[in-house]
């Protein structure tokens, strides 16, 4: 009899356990969302046009992420995986980039626009601060003389209203919602650092929020108020439906690369020495040395070994290649194009490759445009050349398309994410980490 109460209290305390581990709770909240976007004339400042947009948001803030939900797309953010998905609930399908594109791409618009805005507003555009500044000693000051309302004074813009308002229900969220709730306030609100301090510290779900923000020649005013009393459901995590199929758009140059991928197989190391044994005995030595170029740029590995072998003979299309590995200037650069040119690509096996060397030509020029072209056709040639992803991604960090360079990288990591050139990605992904995550 002993040993079967135990029993009972044993299986008990499992289906209790198991209860509780299997489901977490997750806020939701329902805010209406009012948006008015003022337009300005670049002169004098005139009111060109002014858009109002009104949508309904169901928020849902779980232990690792955070959704919102509207009529049209469930967009999370998962801060555990460190991606954003996008579900569309129409088409039933889903795409996803990496939560460091976002982040990445408000600090260098951050940067990008201090010529044209002043530090505070910003700070008010991004909800990013410049911790290394006595203005914001000063606006900190503001913001904690200022409870419900927030004023700048007439060195700041708005001084005759405030910035933003806001007023708390009684509903107090969880020690451990505050984190995303904060994340929430940041990533879609983008409101400044110190008022998303202070509307935290509150620990309430706000009634309601009112604020505004300038960009170039836009002002923008947005309200959010609460919809229905704030509440806890029990949800074991987010789930993509079974149903909704990944996205591919066939416009999209990325999409495109990432299609070619799953078609082609990967260069195998046997297959590429016998393609150099069988290109240096036909004296076709600079094959020979972008047949190794192009397993290098894939794998890091020189098949040093095989190559010891070989003795080339002189030969004026390999002098050529040699000659244009010489960029040290803007002058030699431009030589090394001409020289490029010199060598006749239809008679090689392995001729892509030579763009390889003229797309880092066009990025030390800065012709990004042109560089972009001649690595996407590399990569259509071969999808599985890290290396080129990784000039891809800083082709488009320049080019400012954040998305693209990030989805290059993903797909770099995929191919070989221990290729040392993605070391210093690893170490920035760290930092906006730890600053933003």
């Amino acid at each position: 009899m002993k040993n079967l109460i135990l029993k009972t209290i044993l299986i008990f305390f499992t289906i209790s356990f198991c209860s509780f581990t299997a489901f977490a709770l997750e806020l939701q909240l329902n805010y209406d969302v009012i948006v008015k976007e003022i337009n300005f004339s670049n002169k004098n400042k005139e009111v060109l046009n002014i858009k109002v947009n009104k949508v309904e948001n169901t928020i849902y803030l779980g232990k690792s992420y955070f959704s919102i939900k509207d009529n049209k797309q469930n967009t999370i953010y998962d801060f555990k995986e460190k991606r954003v998905f996008y579900l569309d609930n129409k088409k039933k399908t889903y795409k996803d980039i990496s939560l460091f594109s976002i982040i990445s791409k408000m600090k260098q618009e951050f940067q990008n626009k201090k010529q044209a805005l002043t530090l505070l507003e910003l700070e008010m555009l991004y909800g990013l601060e410049e911790k290394t500044n006595k203005t914001n000693n000063y606006f900190r000051e503001v913001i904690n003389k200022n409870t419900y309302k927030y004023y700048f004074d007439k060195d700041f813009l708005w001084q005759e209203e405030p910035v933003v308002e806001c007023s708390f229900s009684d509903f107090k969220i969880r020690k451990a919602d505050i984190g995303m709730f904060e994340k929430y306030l940041l990533y879609c609100l983008n409101l400044h650092p110190q008022i998303r301090k202070q509307i935290i510290n509150k620990k309430k779900i706000p009634n309601q929020i009112k604020y505004k923000f300038e960009d170039t020649n836009k002002s923008f005013i947005v309200i959010l108020k609460l919809k229905k009393p704030a509440q806890y459901n029990k949800i074991s995590k987010y789930k993509i439906p079974d149903d909704f199929k990944k996205a591919m758009n066939l416009n999209n140059e990325i999409d495109n690369l990432i299609l070619k991928k799953q078609k082609i197989i990967a260069n195998k190391k046997q297959d590429v020495i016998n393609f150099i044994k069988k290109a240096y005995k036909q004296q076709k030595y600079l094959d020979v040395e972008l047949g190794v170029l192009e397993y290098y740029l894939q794998t890091e590995d020189l098949l040093v070994k095989e190559l010891s072998k070989f003795e080339f003979k002189k030969n004026k299309s390999l002098e050529y290649f040699q000659y244009a590995m010489n960029m040290k200037d803007k002058k030699t650069v431009e030589n090394s194009l001409q020289a490029l040119d010199l060598i006749k690509k239809q008679e090689l096996k392995k001729g892509y490759m030579l763009d390889v060397l003229k797309a880092n030509a066009y990025m030390f020029l800065g012709e990004y445009n042109k560089a972009k072209e001649l690595l996407l056709n590399l990569l259509q040639k071969n999808p599985y050349l890290t290396s080129i992803y990784k000039n891809l991604s800083d082709v488009y960090f320049n080019l400012q398309e954040y998305t693209k360079a990030w989805k290059c990288l993903d797909i770099a990591k995929s191919v070989n994410k221990e290729h040392v050139l993605l070391f210093s990605v690893n170490r920035y992904e760290n930092q906006l980490a730890k600053e933003y995550l």
